[in-house]
């Protein structure tokens, strides 16, 4: 089962809870000052998405403090536990290092979905999984990347330098496991 646990501060941070409740997720928060950032992601008729994403609030080391404390009182050493989604403003971009690093030996395996600075600094960390997208991937590699065995190249060389498994995402085609 499924446990969603987040940062969710003002009005759209109660509108996540409410919207997770509503759909029967299992939750829990620390709650913050700042407005939760929303991100809307449209659906076009030929497979396309569109996001936007606003930033939302400022988060404190102290509103990272609180979600770390609350992820130890739900974490199992039989769980799963995902990192995912843009890391807020005021949170460092090692945030997902600091919590594989954190709960490495209190769970069975821990997946990390970032981008940018929080990919590089999770890699590091040594997550069981990493699940970058193509995009991420060539920003991760810091050039281009043309045609499916460079990006399966770079894959490849994620996984030997995490120590973990890569995802790599690739849309409307699918995704390849990469060890």
């Amino acid at each position: 089962e499924a446990l969603a646990l987040c940062l969710a501060g003002g009005y759209t941070g109660e509108m996540l809870l409410s919207l997770l409740e509503r759909e029967g997720v299992p939750s829990a928060a620390a709650l913050y000052a700042a407005e939760t950032r929303i991100s809307i992601q449209i659906a076009e008729q030929d497979g396309r998405f569109s996001n936007l994403n606003d930033r939302g609030g400022p988060v404190t080391a102290a509103d990272i403090d609180a979600l770390m404390e609350l992820t130890l009182e739900y974490l199992r050493p039989e769980d799963t536990l995902v990192l995912g989604g843009a890391v807020p403003d005021g949170a460092p971009d090692d945030v997902y290092a600091r919590f594989v690093h954190r709960f490495r030996p209190h769970c069975r395996c821990i997946a990390v979905d970032a981008d940018g600075a929080a990919l590089c600094a999770a890699v590091s960390a040594g997550p069981t999984l990493l699940k970058p997208n193509e995009e991420e991937l060539v920003r991760y590699a810091g050039r281009p990347l043309c045609g499916e065995e460079e990006f399966f190249a770079c894959a490849r060389h994620l996984a030997a330098e995490s120590g973990g498994l890569v995802l790599l995402s690739l849309g409307a085609k699918g995704a390849a496991l990469f060890t």
